[in-house]
């Protein structure tokens, strides 16, 4: 059981990994051409990261924070719809219309548990917490504004009780009606 669960977790978080690595190396082209800043890519033979892109120091702290402007936002867009459809998902059980056209196609493959569902906004959240942490890094660091992690700070936290509070009521209708389905 652990296994099957541990394995949908990692099946969960490749979307949103590769949206966060799609959307900083996005962020980071977006601001080099924007703003028509100059950088390099020099070899560090003996780092983990053998290749890395180089910026003048002046520099550093405006593409820094604009790239993580665009990571940040790009990715908080990302779970806002993931967090959307699972409540859109878990709702549909109660549109009969839906449930007949599930059972004439006979594809009960798409009901899902509201555990499945909010897993995959839980996964989300957890991308999103760990770009924040980042951020704060990032800032302590001197490459990001202070105002960036303050303000993912505040989004994470109310996004995160909203998920808290929308995954308690899910779990207490489902202790109502244990035979309820979401698509």
């Amino acid at each position: 059981m652990f296994h099957e669960r541990f394995l949908r977790i990692i099946d969960y978080s490749l979307l949103p990994l590769s949206i966060v690595i799609l959307a900083k190396v996005f962020g980071l082209y977006l601001i080099f051409h924007t703003l028509n800043i100059d950088w390099g890519v020099a070899d560090f033979p003996n780092s983990t990261i053998s290749v890395t892109p180089l910026v003048f120091g002046r520099d550093l702290s405006i593409v820094s924070t604009y790239s993580n402007i665009v990571l940040y936002f790009v990715l908080l867009a990302s779970y806002s719809v993931q967090f959307i459809l699972s409540n859109l998902q878990y709702r549909q059980y109660k549109q009969m219309l839906l449930v007949k056209i599930v059972l004439f196609l006979n594809n009960l493959k798409l009901y899902k548990s509201g555990a499945e569902v909010y897993l995959r906004s839980f996964v989300w959240y957890a991308f999103l917490v760990l770009v924040t942490i980042y951020l704060v890094y990032d800032a302590i660091m001197g490459h990001t504004a202070l105002w960036l992690p303050i303000v993912a700070f505040l989004f994470t936290g109310a996004l995160g009780a909203s998920l808290l509070k929308t995954h308690a009521q899910a779990e207490q209708q489902e202790a109502v009606n244990p035979h309820t389905m979401a698509l």
